[in-house]
C-alpha cells in the first residue's frame, strides 16, 4: 500500500499533495470542439448587462467581449450578439453519451441527465513530480460505473474521461462548458484522481500535467471552480479521495460565508482523508482505496444498508465509504462526507428491478 503524498520543503507552506482527487461532485462533462452559433438579443427598457447575461445563463464579461464594448452601458433598441449555451450535439465524439442510442429505459423514476466528469493526471511536465499509477483506471472506471445508469437511474449519461492531456486549460474549460450544458433536473458529478496542492492561504488546489513544482503555477483551486458550477442549477457532487482532502470542504465552507448560500445549492462533498491524513493507493485494488470503496458501494450495491431497496441513496455511500477506507487501510485514513446539501437522493440503482417495483408501492427512498 502506497502513499500518495509528497512534501516540496522548497516551499515552507506549500504542500504538493498526491491527491487522489475523486472529484465526484456527481456530473459527467464533455469537451466543446465545435463553436457555437451565435443569436441576437434586443435591449429592452430596464434591461441591463447583467440582467442580459442572467437571462441567457452567461457570465457579462463574454457579452462585452462578444460585442466589443468598453463599458457596461447598454442602448434600448440595439442588438447584443449572444453566444448560444452549448448542447450535447457540440461536444466531442469522446463524450460517450452521444454514441448511439443509449440503452433501453429500465426504470420508471428516471432523472434528467447525468453529466460525469473524470479527470485522472498520471504525469506531468515537470519530472520531479512522482507518477501516479492509477489515476486513469480510477477514471476509466468511474465513467464506467456510471455509465451504466442510463435508462436506468438517469435519461442519459454524459461521461468524459480526462486523462490523455489534463493541463490546465482543458480543465478549466471543460468545466465551463459542463456549466452550461446541466439543467434543473440534472445531476453533474466530478470525479479526479492526481496530485493537489495546499498553497499558503490553506486553500486545496488539484495539480494538472503542466503544473510547475517550482513556481506552483497553473494550479486549478478547487473552490474557484466551484463557483464555476455555480451557474448550473441542479445538484452537484464533489468527491475527493486526496491527501489533507477535508481541508477542502474548510475551503468552501468559508466561501458559503463570504458569497452566500447560493454558493453551494444542492452541493455535496465526499472526501477520502481528514485534514490531517495520507489517501493511499493499492496494488491490491489497482484503484485508490476511495475510489475502490466508490465502485464496490454502488455497482453490488454493498452501501445499500438502509433500506435494501435496489439503489444507493448518498448517506448510505457516504456511509459505507466512512467503515470501507478506514478499514483497508488500517484506520490510517478516514472518508466522510463533510457537505451534504443534496439529501437522501438516489445516486445509483443496482437492481433495477427490486427499485422499480418498491416505486410501484411507494416504498423506493427518492429524493426530497
Amino acid at each position: 500500500m502506497d502513499n500518495q503524498c509528497f512534501t516540496n520543503h522548497k516551499k515552507k507552506s506549500v504542500f504538493i499533495q498526491e491527491y487522489l482527487m475523486v472529484f465526484f461532485i456527481m456530473f459527467s462533462f464533455s469537451s466543446l470542439s465545435a463553436q457555437s452559433a451565435y443569436t441576437s438579443h434586443l435591449i429592452q427598457k430596464g434591461e441591463t448587462l447583467y440582467s442580459i447575461s442572467l437571462k441567457y445563463g452567461i457570465q457579462a464579461d463574454s457579452l462585452k467581449k462578444w460585442n466589443h464594448m468598453k463599458n457596461n452601458t447598454v442602448i434600448v433598441g440595439e442588438r447584443l450578439k449572444v453566444h448560444q449555451k452549448p448542447n450535447s450535439s457540440e461536444m466531442n465524439g469522446e463524450l460517450s453519451g452521444l454514441r448511439g442510442q443509449g440503452a433501453p429505459l429500465k426504470s420508471k423514476a428516471l432523472k434528467g441527465n447525468l453529466y460525469c466528469i473524470a479527470i485522472g493526471v498520471s504525469e506531468h511536465y515537470d519530472k520531479n513530480i512522482p507518477t501516479l499509477r492509477y489515476t486513469k483506471n480510477d477514471a476509466k472506471d468511474i465513467c464506467k460505473t456510471f455509465k451504466a445508469q442510463e435508462g436506468v437511474l438517469y435519461k442519459q449519461v454524459f461521461t468524459y474521461e480526462i486523462t490523455n492531456n489534463p493541463i490546465r486549460d482543458t480543465i478549466i474549460r471543460n468545466i465551463n462548458n459542463i456549466s452550461f450544458l446541466a439543467d434543473t433536473n440534472d445531476v453533474i458529478m466530478v470525479f479526479c484522481s492526481s496530485h493537489a496542492v495546499v498553497d499558503d492561504n490553506n486553500m486545496l488546489c488539484l495539480i494538472p500535467k503542466d503544473f510547475d513544482m517550482l513556481e506552483t503555477n497553473n494550479a486549478i483551486v478547487v473552490a474557484d471552480f466551484l463557483r464555476t458550477l455555480e451557474r448550473a442549477p441542479c445538484p452537484k457532487i464533489l468527491a475527493l479521495d486526496v491527501c489533507f482532502a477535508e481541508a477542502a470542504a474548510f475551503n468552501i465552507v468559508d466561501a458559503i460565508n463570504f458569497l452566500g448560500s447560493n454558493f453551494t445549492r444542492n452541493l455535496a462533498i465526499l472526501v477520502g482523508a481528514s485534514s490531517n491524513e495520507f489517501s493511499k493507493e493499492s496494488s491490491r485494488f489497482d484503484h485508490g482505496i476511495f475510489t475502490q470503496s466508490v465502485l464496490d458501494g454502488c455497482k453490488k450495491g454493498e452501501a445499500d444498508s438502509r433500506y435494501d431497496n435496489g439503489a444507493i441513496s448518498l448517506p448510505e455511500l457516504g456511509a459505507y465509504v466512512s467503515n470501507y477506507v478506514a478499514e483497508a487501510s488500517n484506520y490510517s485514513q478516514n472518508a466522510t462526507m463533510p457537505i451534504n446539501f443534496f439529501g437522501n437522493g438516489v445516486i445509483y440503482v443496482y437492481n433495477p428491478q427490486k427499485y422499480d417495483s418498491l416505486m410501484n408501492f411507494g416504498q423506493a427512498t427518492i429524493e426530497k
